[in-house]
């Protein structure tokens, strides 16, 4: 059935007293039909909603569901949790099809919002079960409700309109929860002479302060700062498609620490592109002034993001002055690559489903954030007890009192450390203590190993099945080898890998099979070999255990990561840089920078501690002779200094036929065996290893 086709004229007249309603949201859809937005007079139901949205979902995804495939989509997409169904929207993301086939999929154009479809809608009615709500004007992209309009007469404020927004989320099944519109990304209210937006949230982040005031709401303004409040005025800059788009999925910022959405202001967003743009056009330096609560550290937040995902940018260091915001941004930038697939998956197994309808967490998880658990207590005054302190209310440490953890830390401890300590439970503190001395003050370094004890032995009492970690199916370890060096990287190898084949192997109270599923991840190319080595050897007594290897790729530069299986097993990401380097040299096609001299001295070091050697030198006697001294001088000198890390440029002509023939020299030299799918793959950064047993 082809699409009703109707124009509305746009009202260009003064604001008026009288106008209606009604008038006033047909001049608004005529406003976006001018700005190129299909309007669709004939969605005014839930059922039309969700048959637009399931043609736009299978024409993106090039994918013809099942109706009942659409309906299980339907179930596990649409949540009542505002922020699950913002990283839903921006990510992409699995399903199993009915015949057990995997389908990755994403509701909109997530590489490029301008290709989406956008269109206009009215006067929707939703009736749920206990709510039945109209709304006035929402804009869809690719069929998913993003943006809602309410509008109001001049004569009436349009904080009305945000009171009639926060009633309609607040009514018990309301269609916000149970609907498609729980993707909805920003709300607008206007009464055509003044106009304001914010953004969607969960109830704690979306509800009027104590001075009755709606927080936080904003009012567009142009660069030179001047408001932009007429409703038409603010459609022309502000909901142009491109630029809607950009600001969903650009200058919007989803704060994962506090499961919250922010839209940056303006003037941020204008910060954010000139930022960006400086650098892109190398136009120098420059700083950002402002008074404190300005937005400062979220606007470099955002630029640093931005920034990351330019492929001609190999390096973005992101400095705050504050520990409160060190850690804030830490955890925030962080969420990318495997830690984000960590996050996803620990984040699954919290939500709320039929078969799980109190969202009870099923994933004892582990990463760098497990870290933060953890704060120092330094008795600035007295400088004499020191004490590590815990996070009581962390369910991490469920039943902590009752696991008499102390010997089995204690054994764990005394193969990496030479310190003891003792745990008060009342007062959830850790000291520390050696020899003599008590409430000594430990290293960073040794402080995670403590913490990775710690954790170990809490994986002991899951193991045994005890009460506190019942509902627990997975085990989830990203990076637990984060300030360790190379020797208690080894040894943490060793004994995670044990105690992965005694979860292999679990039985329960009967004696059936229930093995815990554990996957790990690490970026360590050491600790990547030893687990791939203790892992696929059978050993005497014990069945082997059946496992799988992946890494994590990124094969176009544009952000998005694939899933790959793999068989091979030590420095395999080296290999794959080794690739890099090799398409980078190519005269056709590649582009050589100072800093690939870094690279491939790095791939020569790890190629010399292989064969057990101390340095490269071993690798350079191995090429050339005639070419010795050049080799090592190039290396030592090009390799060393800032500008080559940090002010990459791109290389002489002279030096690109020097990097060329030394590259290949030392890979005929040594006979690497490039894995066929990097060499055919466009340039990317270098895939980081993850391994799921």
């Amino acid at each position: 059935m082809p699409t009703p086709k109707h124009t509305h004229e746009m009202q260009s007249v003064a604001p008026s007293l009288a106008v209606k309603e009604e008038h006033i949201e047909y001049g608004f859809i005529g406003r976006l039909q001018g700005l190129k937005y299909e309007y669709r007079p004939d969605i005014r139901d839930r059922a039309a909603l969700e048959r637009n949205f399931r043609e736009k979902f299978e024409n993106l995804n090039r994918v013809k569901l099942t109706d009942s495939e659409f309906g299980r989509l339907l179930d596990e997409i649409v949540t009542a949790d505002v922020f699950a169904a913002a990283k839903t929207l921006r990510n992409i993301n699995a399903f199993t099809r009915d015949d057990g086939t995997p389908l990755n999929y994403t509701l909109v154009n997530i590489k490029d919002w301008c290709k989406n479809h956008f269109e206009v809608i009215h006067q929707l009615r939703i009736n749920t079960d206990y709510s039945h709500h109209r709304y006035d004007v929402l804009i869809l992209i690719n069929g998913v409700p993003c943006v809602q309009i309410e509008l109001k007469t001049l004569g009436v404020n349009p904080r009305r309109a945000m009171e009639q927004i926060v009633e309609y989320k607040h009514d018990p099944g309301n269609g916000y929860t149970k609907t498609l519109l729980c993707f909805m990304q920003l709300f607008i209210v206007s009464n055509r002479d003044r106009t304001y937006y914010f953004a969607n949230n969960n109830a704690r982040h979306f509800a009027f302060n104590a001075d009755e005031r709606f927080l936080p709401i904003y009012e567009f303004a142009d660069e030179a700062n001047r408001k932009v409040t007429q409703l038409d005025e603010f459609a022309e800059a502000f909901l142009k498609k491109c630029d809607l788009g950009r600001t969903i999925s650009r200058y919007m910022v989803l704060l994962a620490g506090e499961q919250k959405l922010m839209v940056m202001r303006p003037y941020q967003v204008y910060a954010v592109q000139h930022i960006v743009k400086c650098i892109d056009e190398d136009n120098g330096n420059g700083f950002i002034w402002h008074t404190t609560g300005s937005g400062k550290t979220l606007t470099s937040f955002k630029a640093s993001t931005l920034l990351k995902e330019n492929d001609h940018i190999h390096k973005c260091v992101f400095v705050v002055d504050r520990k409160d915001l060190d850690r804030q941004t830490r955890e925030e930038f962080n969420r990318t690559g495997k830690t984000r697939l960590s996050m996803e998956f620990k984040d699954l197994g919290k939500r709320k489903t039929k078969k799980n309808p109190l969202g009870v967490a099923d994933t004892l998880y582990f990463n760098a954030f497990t870290e933060d658990l953890f704060t120092w207590d330094n008795d600035l005054d007295g400088d004499a007890v020191r004490q590590l302190q815990l996070n009581p209310n962390s369910s991490f440490f469920n039943g902590l009192k009752d696991l008499a953890l102390d010997e089995t830390i204690a054994g764990y401890l005394d193969r990496y450390a030479d310190f003891d300590f003792d745990i008060d439970y009342e007062t959830w503190k850790v000291s520390f203590r050696k020899d003599e001395a008590e409430h000594i003050k430990i290293s960073r370094g040794e402080q995670n190993i403590f913490i990775w004890c710690l954790f170990m032995a809490i994986c002991e009492r899951m193991l045994d099945g005890h009460v506190s970690y019942q509902s627990m199916k997975y085990l989830y370890i990203d990076d637990p080898i984060s300030s360790l060096d190379d020797n208690n990287a080894i040894a943490v190898a060793c004994d995670l890998a044990q105690l992965l084949r005694r979860a292999a192997s679990r039985r329960d109270q009967n004696g059936a099979s229930a093995p815990i599923k554990v996957v790990f991840s690490s970026h360590h190319a050491l600790f990547f070999n030893v687990m791939c080595n203790e892992m696929g050897r059978a050993k005497e007594g014990e069945s082997k255990v059946s496992h799988k290897r992946y890494f994590l790729h990124r094969p176009n530069g544009d952000g998005a990561y694939t899933l790959r299986a793999t068989e091979d097993t030590p420095y395999f990401h080296h290999v794959a840089s080794l690739a890099e380097l090799q398409r980078a040299a190519d005269p056709a096609t590649g582009k050589l920078y100072t800093f690939h001299f870094n690279a491939l001295r790095s791939i020569m070091e790890k190629t010399a501690s292989f064969f057990g050697h101390a340095d490269i030198s071993f690798c350079l006697k191995a090429l050339n002779a005639d070419d010795l001294a050049l080799y090592n001088r190039a290396l030592n000198l090009l390799s060393h200094g800032k500008y080559a890390i940090h002010e990459p440029t791109e290389m002489g002509e002279d030096n690109k036929a020097l990097f060329r023939r030394m590259l290949q020299d030392f890979t005929a030299q040594f006979q690497f065996d490039l894995p066929a799918f990097v060499a055919a793959a466009p340039a990317a950064a270098a895939p980081v290893a993850a391994t799921a047993p």
